[in-house]
């Protein structure tokens, strides 16, 4: 092995596994998730390996993904070549200088509309073998591969100093017709044999229970594969019910499609690749996107389909790359998608901070309790139970008379399924396993003030059905959030890194923060103002309260990214609240995001005033494994009285606790201008 292949640090301080609590990647201890790119070095000259590396870098990747086609590299029976394009070592100590992870798809059969999906030709000499099974004459010619193969990718795992952080076995097998675990469990077997148990071996197939059936393996960590215009919640639905526990991971997310020869060229739009993927980061998900940079099937490595199809010489996938290596317009669009997404400081999510958030712990009952017997009469509510029975197709979850009070946010296992709401939406179909969790947080919204409803209970007023089961066996949080801020709850969390989302495409709610200052030394300050919301979709503000003479710094936002409602929210802020630094005055919000922009507007203050335009900044801090994001989407507008103008703002928002991860700075917007994430 190249000796500048190790990293600065120690292979021994280096680790990767998977924190099954926590539903997330452990990277030297720490939270990690991947956004990764499919390059196959067989289709690629070595000569442009570097180039098309530091191109996917450059869009903001931090790991690859790449197929060990076995005929590529044993043409004839016991003849190896790993020289020139077939230099794999090679490629991965160019990923690892480059900064780039690898993801390895070692086979044996890969798929990847290669010539018999990686398989050599010479293994049909004996007529009758059943490939990817357990025939005996086809695991002898695998086991001699891998034992060539293998123990030349050991130096490359990351725990010993190289870019490999994962390793799948075999490809799709749930889409073949052997179904032979004893096959997939021989692999398991043999791939730690020659890699070591550190390594995490993992499965890739369609996001389907049928596939996954015969696909997923203990031991083998579970992923899905699915296309732009998917179902994302449903389809990682669908990945939880083999993984109850661990991170969400889209092992290969289309941004193209392949060709058959003599039809036109497969062409998928780039506004749907862009807008999945950003619902795929929106959720905290590693994905990776296949293909980054198709490439070509030089000489006669194409593959085919049945009906009978031939894929032609050129790979090209519509690809952000394209076959040449050319940026695309696509490659720009997903790379301001993935620019949204930043490294934070991770923060500890909802489930994690019940303690917090409700101190005195859960109340057991039964039945639902309504807030009025929690002793709970405003703000939020946390409802849960356990899936009585497997529900593994669509099953209604309703309240037959009308009983969610008023709006609840309901997920399986953490995966978000939808909403519940008042007189609007009394039923949705979810599905989940038997012992599952099921959470639904509840929010009282404001209780009828006229008329013969004036006795208006809140929380789940009624049982609720799944499918024909009344639901029981309620453990019920009371969500203490006025005094969780106040307490500074955001202080509190991990110093891990990862990375998180776009608030715009959010299925679930998030709580944040948000404070403001005033500038001392201004003439007329303070005065009126408001705060303006573009693109969030509820908001609930309360003013800070006062207490020995000064403003408490508590307030709350929670996001909610389901059902656009508003573009234009307003809010107001009374002067006689405001008062200059060093106080600072937070802003609690109940809202959502649904547009990746971040409006501003600005007054343009008078030449004569020689000042400083005012300037909008955002921080973001995550607290949740859903995935949030870059964009506060906040404008803070006022009169453009000369001394408004003067007032330098400054704006920060924190998250608390919530659907999110991520951290962000927000551009500096131009006068009169608006300015992406």
């Amino acid at each position: 092995m190249p000796g500048n292949l190790l990293d600065t640090q120690t292979a021994s301080q280096r680790s990767f596994g998977i924190d099954y609590d926590k539903n997330y990647f452990l990277k030297d201890g720490k939270p990690f998730r991947y956004i990764s790119g499919s390059i196959h070095y067989s289709r690629v000259p070595r000569y442009y390996w570097k180039d098309r590396l530091l191109k996917m870098k450059m869009a903001g990747l931090d790991a690859i993904q790449t197929y060990v086609p076995w005929n590529y590299h044993e043409f004839k029976p016991g003849v190896y070549d790993f020289s020139g394009d077939r230099d794999i070592e090679y490629f991965l100590q160019l990923a690892n200088e480059i900064g780039l992870l690898v993801i390895l798809r070692a086979g044996p059969y890969i798929c990847a509309e290669w010539d018999m999906g990686g398989l050599p030709a010479w293994l049909l000499e004996r007529e009758s073998i059943i490939l990817r099974s357990s025939d005996l004459d086809y695991l002898a010619a695998v086991e001699r591969w891998m034992g060539v193969l293998l123990p030349k990718m050991k130096p490359y795992l990351y725990q010993n100093g190289g870019p490999v952080i994962m390793v799948q076995v075999e490809n799709e097998y749930g889409s073949y017709f052997a179904c032979d675990y004893d096959y997939l469990r021989y692999l398991q077997k043999l791939f730690h044999h020659h890699l070591g148990d550190e390594v995490v071996l993992f499965t890739t197939d369609g996001a389907s229970k049928h596939y996954l059936r015969c696909g997923a393996l203990q031991g083998l960590y579970a992923t899905v594969d699915f296309a732009p215009g998917s179902n994302v919640s449903a389809a990682f639905l669908t990945q939880r019910g083999s993984e109850p526990r661990g991170p969400l991971v889209n092992s290969e997310f289309y941004t193209g499609w392949l060709d058959h020869w003599g039809h036109p060229h497969s062409v998928v739009p780039t506004n749907t690749i862009a807008k999945t993927l950003d619902e795929i980061l929106s959720r905290g998900a590693n994905v990776n996107m296949y293909m980054f940079i198709g490439g070509t099937n030089f000489a006669y490595w194409n593959g085919a389909n049945m009906p009978y199809a031939s894929q032609p010489t050129s790979y090209d996938y519509d690809a952000p790359l394209s076959e040449a290596g050319d940026l695309t317009d696509k490659y720009f669009a997903l790379r301001e998608v993935i620019g949204r997404v930043s490294v934070y400081k991770r923060h500890s999510t909802v489930a994690e901070l019940l303690g917090d958030l409700s101190p005195s712990g859960p109340i057991r009952s039964i039945y639902p309790l309504t807030f009025v017997q929690l002793q709970q009469y405003f703000g939020f509510v946390l409802y849960r139970t356990t899936f009585p029975k497997n529900c593994s197709e669509p099953t209604p979850l309703f309240s037959p008379l009308n009983g969610v009070h008023d709006r609840a946010y309901v997920s399986v296992d953490g995966v978000p399924q939808g909403i519940l709401e008042r007189g609007k939406s009394n039923m949705i179909n979810i599905t989940g396993k038997a012992g599952a969790n099921l959470d639904m947080l509840v929010e009282n919204m404001g209780r009828v003030n006229y008329g013969r409803y004036n006795n208006d209970f809140k929380g789940l007023v009624s049982n609720l059905s799944l499918g024909q089961v009344t639901l029981i066996d309620w453990e019920i949080y009371p969500l203490d959030i006025d005094s969780v801020v106040g307490h500074g709850l955001n202080s509190k969390g991990g110093e891990s890194k990862t990375s998180g989302g776009n608030p715009s495409r959010y299925a679930a709610p998030a709580f944040y923060t948000g404070r403001f200052s005033i500038p001392s030394g201004i003439p007329d300050l303070p005065q009126d103002t408001y705060i303006k919301f573009p693109g969030w979709t509820k908001v609930g503000q309360e003013q800070p309260a006062k207490k020995s003479g000064r403003l408490d710094n508590n307030g709350v936002v929670v996001l909610k990214g389901h059902t656009h409602i508003s573009d234009d929210i307003q809010s107001s802020k009374p002067n006689l609240i405001q008062k200059p630094q060093p106080n600072t005055h937070s802003v609690p919000l109940r809202t959502c995001a649904s547009t990746v922009l971040c409006q501003s507007s600005w007054c343009q203050p008078p030449p004569a005033l020689g000042l400083a335009q005012e300037q909008l900044h955002g921080l973001l801090l995550p607290a949740a494994t859903w995935l949030c994001g870059m964009c506060s989407g906040v404008t803070v507008k006022r009169s453009c009285s000369a001394s408004y103008l003067a007032a330098h703002r400054a704006v920060r928002w924190q998250w608390l606790a919530g659907a999110g991860h991520a951290a962000a700075t927000v551009p500096t917007p131009q006068a009169g201008g608006s300015d992406r994430c």
